[in-house]
């Protein structure tokens, strides 16, 4: 095989290996939950909020000091005016409202409950764009609702309401994060079209969001002193795990991975996210998932793979 031949086709193998590993890294999210959650004690809203916070600090460490000093500038920082309103929306949307649903998702009802409800937001994101954006609703888009709806029913174990191991308001969380998620990925796309590059746009959604975030802790049972009062150092390299690995370095990697490959595809590869969160789920956290729940999965993720087909 010629050098030439190798230069052609690997740009894409090594974009589908990122893709895949940025599914990897975001579907250690709700382990990593877990663990901050159980053996350090952290409230859900702690966790999300030093989430958002240190991607905060992250990207604006990045883009205010390593970025000016390779000679990038530091004016692609700013917003125009017209556009704060849009990143508002999307901090509050797509940062608060999502982490906070999808981390009591999490420890509601577990981690491969909760991820495979999250993994309806393309469904989502295809009736909005339906209503919102004025795209046709094909006959495979009608297919993708109508699996996902059964999976979410097989999924939540409706099938046997005797069980109470399935906890409703995890459920409606689950789907919540879905289809804030949703919300996320519109918005985002909205945002990329105004001229932001990722990185910008991702600092000031995670800033935003981690206001938002701040407001909810000041309002809710013991105010602001659970953000601030983590001190063991094992918590902080969770914390910080959780931010520059799962946070920003999933995004990036995902971005790198766009370069060769159709969005499409990527989102296809990205369904290696519950993978890799069920696996965990039982074999580090202990989860048992019965079969009824496999296969409301399977339809899930199928319904994935219905609404990116193309053609």
């Amino acid at each position: 095989m010629s050098d030439s031949h190798l230069q052609i086709q690997n740009p894409p193998l090594i974009s589908a290996g990122f893709v895949l590993l940025a599914a990897a890294l975001w579907g250690t999210l709700g382990t990593l939950y877990k663990a901050a959650a159980d053996a350090y004690g952290l409230t859900p809203v702690t966790i999300v909020f030093w989430r958002a916070a240190l991607a905060a600090l992250g990207l604006g460490f990045a883009l205010l000091i390593v970025v000016p000093l390779a000679g990038g500038g530091w004016r692609r920082l700013r917003v125009r005016a017209a556009d704060w309103p849009i990143f508002i929306t999307f901090g509050l949307l797509g940062v608060t409202a999502f982490y906070i649903l999808y981390i009591y998702a999490v420890l509601l009802v577990g981690v491969a409950v909760s991820v495979v409800l999250l993994y309806t937001s393309p469904v989502f994101v295809a009736v909005l764009s339906w209503r919102f954006l004025g795209e046709p609703f094909q006959r495979r888009k009608t297919i993708a609702l109508i699996l996902t709806l059964t999976g979410c029913i097989l999924v939540a174990r409706a099938y046997d309401p005797s069980l109470l191991q399935v906890n409703w308001l995890g459920i409606l969380c689950g789907l919540g994060s879905g289809f804030t998620y949703a919300l996320y990925s519109i918005l985002g796309k909205f945002s990329l079209h105004r001229g932001y590059t990722i990185g910008v746009m991702s600092f000031y959604v995670y800033a935003i969001g981690a206001v938002g975030l701040l407001v909810i802790s000041f309002l809710g049972e013991g105010g602001l002193d659970a953000l601030f009062s983590v001190e063991d150092p094992g918590a902080w390299l969770l914390l910080s795990a959780v931010a520059l690995f799962a946070t920003i370095g999933g995004l990036y990697l995902y971005t790198a991975g766009l370069r060769h490959l159709q969005a499409g595809v990527a989102s296809i590869l990205a369904t290696f996210e519950p993978v890799v969160a069920t696996s965990l789920a039982f074999f580090v956290v202990g989860e048992k998932i019965e079969w009824p729940q496999i296969v409301g999965g399977c339809m899930i993720i199928t319904s994935v793979l219905v609404v990116q087909r193309r053609g």
